[in-house]
Protein backbone atom coordinates (compact mmCIF):
# COMPACT_ATOMS: atom_id res chain seq x y z
CA UNK A 1 0.00 0.00 0.00
CA UNK A 2 2.84 2.38 0.86
CA UNK A 3 4.53 1.70 -2.48
CA UNK A 4 1.25 2.40 -4.29
CA UNK A 5 0.82 5.71 -2.50
CA UNK A 6 4.38 6.73 -3.37
CA UNK A 7 3.76 5.76 -6.98
CA UNK A 8 0.57 7.82 -7.16
CA UNK A 9 2.28 10.79 -5.50
CA UNK A 10 5.18 10.63 -7.96
CA UNK A 11 2.73 10.39 -10.87
CA UNK A 12 0.87 13.44 -9.57
CA UNK A 13 4.08 15.49 -9.30
CA UNK A 14 5.24 14.46 -12.77
CA UNK A 15 1.83 15.26 -14.29
CA UNK A 16 1.75 18.64 -12.53
CA UNK A 17 5.29 19.46 -13.71
CA UNK A 18 4.38 18.53 -17.28
CA UNK A 19 1.34 20.77 -17.12
CA UNK A 20 3.48 23.68 -15.91
CA UNK A 21 5.96 23.11 -18.74
CA UNK A 22 3.12 23.36 -21.25
CA UNK A 23 1.87 26.57 -19.64
CA UNK A 24 5.34 28.13 -19.64
CA UNK A 25 5.80 27.24 -23.30
CA UNK A 26 2.42 28.81 -24.04
CA UNK A 27 3.60 32.00 -22.33
CA UNK A 28 6.80 32.01 -24.42
CA UNK A 29 4.79 31.54 -27.61
CA UNK A 30 2.48 34.38 -26.60
CA UNK A 31 5.48 36.65 -26.01
CA UNK A 32 6.78 35.87 -29.51
CA UNK A 33 3.37 36.70 -30.98
CA UNK A 34 3.46 39.98 -29.04
CA UNK A 35 6.87 40.86 -30.47
CA UNK A 36 5.57 40.14 -33.97
CA UNK A 37 2.60 42.41 -33.41
CA UNK A 38 0.11 39.54 -33.66
CA UNK A 39 -1.04 40.10 -30.08
CA UNK A 40 -1.82 43.38 -28.36
CA UNK A 41 -0.27 44.17 -24.97
CA UNK A 42 -3.71 43.86 -23.35
CA UNK A 43 -4.22 40.39 -24.88
CA UNK A 44 -0.75 39.27 -23.79
CA UNK A 45 -1.26 40.57 -20.24
CA UNK A 46 -4.56 38.69 -20.03
CA UNK A 47 -2.94 35.44 -21.18
CA UNK A 48 0.02 35.90 -18.83
CA UNK A 49 -2.30 36.54 -15.87
CA UNK A 50 -4.34 33.41 -16.59
CA UNK A 51 -1.21 31.25 -16.99
CA UNK A 52 0.23 32.61 -13.74
CA UNK A 53 -3.02 31.77 -11.94
CA UNK A 54 -3.00 28.22 -13.32
CA UNK A 55 0.61 27.62 -12.30
CA UNK A 56 0.02 28.93 -8.78
CA UNK A 57 -3.04 26.68 -8.45
CA UNK A 58 -1.40 23.60 -10.01
CA UNK A 59 0.16 22.54 -6.71
CA UNK A 60 -3.33 21.81 -5.38
CA UNK A 61 -4.02 18.26 -6.60
CA UNK A 62 -7.54 18.48 -5.17
CA UNK A 63 -8.54 21.52 -7.19
CA UNK A 64 -12.26 21.38 -7.83
CA UNK A 65 -14.41 22.42 -10.70
CA UNK A 66 -16.83 25.21 -9.99
CA UNK A 67 -17.20 28.98 -10.02
CA UNK A 68 -14.14 31.15 -9.34
CA UNK A 69 -13.71 34.84 -8.65
CA UNK A 70 -10.25 36.40 -8.91
CA UNK A 71 -8.63 32.97 -8.58
CA UNK A 72 -10.62 32.03 -5.46
CA UNK A 73 -13.28 29.34 -5.58
CA UNK A 74 -16.83 30.36 -4.69
CA UNK A 75 -17.58 28.06 -1.77
CA UNK A 76 -20.98 26.38 -2.28
CA UNK A 77 -23.76 26.28 0.32
CA UNK A 78 -26.79 24.08 0.86
CA UNK A 79 -30.31 25.01 1.88
CA UNK A 80 -30.62 24.61 5.64
CA UNK A 81 -34.40 24.44 5.72
CA UNK A 82 -37.56 24.50 3.60
CA UNK A 83 -40.79 26.14 4.78
CA UNK A 84 -44.26 25.88 3.25
CA UNK A 85 -46.67 28.81 3.60
CA UNK A 86 -49.84 26.87 4.36
CA UNK A 87 -51.59 30.06 5.53
CA UNK A 88 -51.15 31.56 2.08
CA UNK A 89 -52.93 28.58 0.60
CA UNK A 90 -55.73 28.71 3.18
CA UNK A 91 -56.37 32.46 2.95
CA UNK A 92 -56.48 32.38 -0.85
CA UNK A 93 -58.77 29.33 -0.79
CA UNK A 94 -56.15 27.47 -2.80
CA UNK A 95 -56.43 29.82 -5.77
CA UNK A 96 -53.17 31.75 -5.29
CA UNK A 97 -51.25 29.07 -3.47
CA UNK A 98 -48.77 29.36 -0.64
CA UNK A 99 -45.08 29.68 -1.26
CA UNK A 100 -42.44 27.03 -0.65
CA UNK A 101 -39.35 28.84 0.63
CA UNK A 102 -35.80 27.45 0.83
CA UNK A 103 -33.53 29.05 3.41
CA UNK A 104 -29.80 29.67 3.69
CA UNK A 105 -28.22 30.43 7.06
CA UNK A 106 -26.67 33.89 7.38
CA UNK A 107 -27.81 37.22 5.99
CA UNK A 108 -24.76 37.46 3.71
CA UNK A 109 -22.64 35.01 1.72
CA UNK A 110 -18.98 34.47 2.60
CA UNK A 111 -18.19 34.83 -1.12
CA UNK A 112 -17.72 38.53 -1.95
CA UNK A 113 -17.71 40.14 -5.40
CA UNK A 114 -16.79 43.72 -6.19
CA UNK A 115 -19.54 45.61 -7.98
CA UNK A 116 -16.95 47.18 -10.29
CA UNK A 117 -15.50 43.81 -11.32
CA UNK A 118 -18.15 41.16 -11.88
CA UNK A 119 -16.19 38.68 -14.01
CA UNK A 120 -16.66 35.10 -12.78
CA UNK A 121 -15.02 31.99 -14.21
CA UNK A 122 -16.62 28.55 -14.40
CA UNK A 123 -14.32 25.52 -14.59
CA UNK A 124 -15.65 22.18 -15.81
CA UNK A 125 -12.38 20.41 -16.53
CA UNK A 126 -13.74 16.91 -17.11
CA UNK A 127 -10.79 15.20 -15.44
CA UNK A 128 -9.93 11.62 -16.38
CA UNK A 129 -9.64 8.79 -13.85
CA UNK A 130 -7.19 5.89 -14.04
CA UNK A 131 -9.67 3.94 -16.13
CA UNK A 132 -9.77 6.70 -18.73
CA UNK A 133 -13.31 7.72 -17.79
CA UNK A 134 -14.19 11.40 -17.97
CA UNK A 135 -15.18 12.84 -14.61
CA UNK A 136 -15.83 16.32 -13.32
CA UNK A 137 -15.08 17.20 -9.72
CA UNK A 138 -18.11 19.46 -9.67
CA UNK A 139 -20.30 16.34 -9.89
CA UNK A 140 -18.80 15.07 -6.63
CA UNK A 141 -20.63 17.83 -4.79
CA UNK A 142 -23.96 17.84 -6.51
CA UNK A 143 -25.78 15.85 -9.13
CA UNK A 144 -24.76 17.97 -12.11
CA UNK A 145 -22.55 15.55 -14.00
CA UNK A 146 -24.26 16.62 -17.23
CA UNK A 147 -23.33 20.30 -16.79
CA UNK A 148 -21.45 21.46 -19.87
CA UNK A 149 -21.49 25.25 -19.63
CA UNK A 150 -23.02 28.23 -17.77
CA UNK A 151 -26.16 27.58 -19.83
CA UNK A 152 -26.89 24.74 -17.40
CA UNK A 153 -27.18 27.19 -14.51
CA UNK A 154 -29.59 29.96 -13.56
CA UNK A 155 -28.78 33.14 -11.64
CA UNK A 156 -31.26 34.17 -8.94
CA UNK A 157 -31.55 36.92 -6.30
CA UNK A 158 -31.86 35.92 -2.66
CA UNK A 159 -34.21 37.68 -0.26
CA UNK A 160 -32.44 38.82 2.92
CA UNK A 161 -33.99 38.72 6.39
CA UNK A 162 -31.47 40.40 8.68
CA UNK A 163 -33.57 39.86 11.83
CA UNK A 164 -33.64 36.10 11.27
CA UNK A 165 -30.09 36.10 9.88
CA UNK A 166 -31.03 34.24 6.73
CA UNK A 167 -31.43 34.42 2.94
CA UNK A 168 -34.18 32.68 1.02
CA UNK A 169 -35.70 31.98 -2.36
CA UNK A 170 -39.23 30.92 -3.21
CA UNK A 171 -38.98 27.65 -5.13
CA UNK A 172 -42.59 26.53 -5.43
CA UNK A 173 -46.27 26.98 -4.78
CA UNK A 174 -49.12 24.87 -3.39
CA UNK A 175 -52.32 25.79 -5.17
CA UNK A 176 -55.17 23.48 -4.19
CA UNK A 177 -56.61 23.70 -7.69
CA UNK A 178 -53.38 23.52 -9.67
CA UNK A 179 -51.56 21.25 -7.27
CA UNK A 180 -47.94 21.57 -6.14
CA UNK A 181 -45.33 23.24 -8.33
CA UNK A 182 -41.65 22.96 -7.46
CA UNK A 183 -39.82 25.45 -9.61
CA UNK A 184 -38.27 28.88 -9.32
CA UNK A 185 -40.46 31.59 -10.81
CA UNK A 186 -39.02 32.47 -14.25
CA UNK A 187 -39.65 36.13 -13.42
CA UNK A 188 -36.90 35.92 -10.78
CA UNK A 189 -34.22 34.69 -13.16
CA UNK A 190 -31.45 37.15 -13.99
CA UNK A 191 -29.87 37.22 -17.44
CA UNK A 192 -26.08 37.08 -17.63
CA UNK A 193 -23.54 37.03 -20.43
CA UNK A 194 -20.94 34.32 -20.86
CA UNK A 195 -18.36 33.12 -23.35
CA UNK A 196 -16.22 30.02 -23.73
CA UNK A 197 -12.51 30.56 -23.13
CA UNK A 198 -11.76 26.91 -23.85
CA UNK A 199 -13.63 23.60 -23.84
CA UNK A 200 -13.53 23.55 -20.05
CA UNK A 201 -13.38 27.20 -18.97
CA UNK A 202 -16.04 29.88 -19.31
CA UNK A 203 -16.08 33.60 -18.51
CA UNK A 204 -19.29 34.99 -17.00
CA UNK A 205 -20.05 38.71 -16.91
CA UNK A 206 -22.79 40.09 -14.68
CA UNK A 207 -23.99 43.61 -13.96
CA UNK A 208 -25.67 43.26 -10.60
CA UNK A 209 -26.57 45.86 -8.00
CA UNK A 210 -25.41 45.24 -4.41
CA UNK A 211 -27.24 42.30 -2.88
CA UNK A 212 -27.26 38.54 -2.41
CA UNK A 213 -27.32 36.13 -5.37
CA UNK A 214 -26.67 32.53 -6.31
CA UNK A 215 -25.92 30.34 -9.29
CA UNK A 216 -28.17 27.29 -9.16
CA UNK A 217 -28.04 24.21 -11.33
CA UNK A 218 -31.25 24.02 -13.35
CA UNK A 219 -32.09 20.65 -11.83
CA UNK A 220 -31.93 22.03 -8.28
CA UNK A 221 -35.55 23.10 -7.97
CA UNK A 222 -37.07 20.40 -5.81
CA UNK A 223 -38.54 21.37 -2.48
CA UNK A 224 -36.46 18.66 -0.84
CA UNK A 225 -33.21 19.35 -2.69
CA UNK A 226 -29.99 19.25 -0.66
CA UNK A 227 -27.71 20.05 -3.60
CA UNK A 228 -25.20 22.87 -3.04
CA UNK A 229 -25.73 26.24 -4.70
CA UNK A 230 -23.07 28.83 -5.46
CA UNK A 231 -24.05 31.94 -3.49
CA UNK A 232 -22.24 35.28 -3.42
CA UNK A 233 -22.60 38.88 -2.29
CA UNK A 234 -22.11 41.90 -4.55
CA UNK A 235 -20.62 44.71 -2.46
Amino acid sequence: MRCLLLLLFSFSLTFSSAQNDVLIQKLKNSKELLSLGLLTQVEYDSIAKEIKSKILRSDDSNELDGFYYQGKRIVPEVFANHKIDMLGTMFSFGLAGGGTKSILIGSSSMNKIDRQNQVILLDITRNVDFGGNAISTISNEQNIASAQSPANFILIPLKVNSKKNQRSIKIGSLGLLKGPSFQIDPKLLIDFNWEAISNSKFRIQTNLVPGEYAFVYKGTTSQFSSNPIFSFSVN
